[in-house]
């Protein structure tokens, strides 16, 4: 799955939206390829393979086009210089929220990294109440990067599965994604 393409996303979204709409998904797929350019996940791969994989998880579920841009983009105002106010001009206010409402908070200003994740969990959920593709976007994420878990640390796969299991899959239950909670129970 890590071999990934920008192309495969295209087909499985072509299949379902507006040539327009496909336009705005591979903008937003080449500004993430800028952005990350030259950067690696800790397994080795391109760091673009990790939003095209959150872009197909919810491309497979037809969400639309400034879902997909917003999940294309949505490390790039947390890993690179690029902001928000970057991504409003290119591609409007709606996917710069959308980005902004999966954005964690910087560990700085916080006793701990605890606090900083229950911080950006609260963001998250008010951004939520204005737009529920951030929330399938962040379970999106968290899918992707469980399935690629086991190129971090073991004290890191711990600590994702016990945040997984307190805080995503209960999320995951109660939007009615049974098809999500499994797999994160899975995954976790």
């Amino acid at each position: 799955m890590e071999t990934f393409r920008s192309g495969d996303l295209m087909t499985i979204v072509g299949r379902y939206m507006t040539t327009e709409d496909c336009s705005k998904v591979y903008r937003a797929f080449l500004r993430a390829a800028d952005a990350h350019d030259g950067v690696f996940r800790k397994g080795g791969q391109p760091y673009i393979t990790h939003p095209l994989e959150v872009a197909r998880i919810l491309a497979d579920l037809h969400m639309d086009a400034e879902g997909i841009c917003a999940a294309v983009l949505h490390d790039v105002i947390e890993d690179t210089p690029y902001t928000k106010d970057d991504i409003t001009i290119e591609f409007g206010e709606v996917v710069a929220d959308l980005v902004d409402g999966v954005t964690k908070f910087e560990y700085d200003g916080f006793d701990s990294k605890q606090d900083a994740l229950i911080a950006s969990f609260r963001k998250m959920m008010g951004h939520m109440t204005k737009d529920y593709r951030v929330v399938l976007i962040k379970l999106a994420d968290r899918i992707h990067n469980l399935r690629t878990i086991g190129a971090t640390k073991r004290a890191s796969q711990v600590r994702k599965a016990k945040e997984t299991f307190e805080l995503y899959i209960p999320l995951a239950r109660r939007m009615g994604m049974n098809k999500v909670r499994r797999e994160l129970e899975i995954l976790a």
